[in-house]
């Protein structure tokens, strides 16, 4: 299983790298002390929508240890007016 979050952040650091403004990549650091790790990476569409896919691993749940994977995907529609590329501010 660590291979595989390995591998899925090496696959979001090259792909980021290769086009930073119209990739986003987020985590939540804080979790790994509860005993949750978990990733999304969002990827601009056009000005107003974007796609996303991410990755969830639980390792430890109220201090006991357990084995839980997750994967998802959306699609987001951003609602603006304003003239910047999305995912930018709230």
């Amino acid at each position: 299983m660590r291979n595989a979050l390995l591998s899925f952040f090496v696959i979001v650091a090259f792909a980021t790298a290769a086009s930073a403004q119209s990739q986003v990549v987020k985590t939540n650091p804080l979790a790994l002390a509860f005993g949750n790790f978990n990733a999304t990476y969002e990827r601009v569409l056009n000005e107003k929508s974007s796609f996303l896919v991410s990755a969830n691993y639980q390792y430890q749940l109220f201090g006991v240890d357990v084995n839980s994977f997750g994967v998802g995907a959306g699609w987001r529609y951003y609602f603006t007016h304003a003239k910047k590329d999305v995912p930018a501010g709230f």
